[in-house]
């Protein structure tokens, strides 16, 4: 699974962070309009996911 939110999103990234995603840099984005925007992206496994979010 990957996730992107906003570099001024510090709310959101902080979420994210403590759900335990791997931050994997930033990306460029291409709106529909052709305008572009920079994110923050992250990754989760599904073994990584089972791994913190066993019963």
């Amino acid at each position: 699974m990957c996730l992107t939110a906003a570099l001024d999103n510090v709310r959101s990234q902080k979420g994210i962070d403590a759900a335990g995603f791997r931050r994997m840099g930033e990306r460029e984005a291409v709106r529909p309009d052709g305008t572009t925007r920079r994110s923050v992206y992250w990754e989760l496994t599904r073994d990584e996911w089972r791994q913190r979010h066993r019963l």
